[in-house]
């Protein structure tokens, strides 16, 4: 039987205005599987301090950003992927 590693894992956090409780999620994450890959999102949150987060915690290209617009009275989704490495 294969030995798994924290590097087989992925962590998968849905964050929508709550930077604060995302930071001490991905801190406790990062502190009991430090090589675990993570997967980000925010839906509809436009708080510029997400990407950095990410980044922070090396969430690297799996961190997704749904940006909502309006145009001409249509909601307008876009996804934005912050792809850091």
């Amino acid at each position: 039987m294969k030995e798994h590693s924290d590097s087989d894992l992925v962590f998968y956090l849905q964050m929508y205005h709550d930077i604060d409780l995302a930071k001490w999620c991905l801190d406790n994450i990062r502190r009991h599987y430090p090589d675990s890959r993570l997967m980000l999102v925010s839906d509809g949150d436009p708080n510029p301090e997400y990407p950095v987060m990410a980044e922070s915690f090396g969430a690297g290209s799996a961190a997704i950003w749904r940006e909502q617009r309006w145009i001409d009275g249509r909601q307008n989704d876009r996804l934005v992927y912050a792809a850091t490495s």
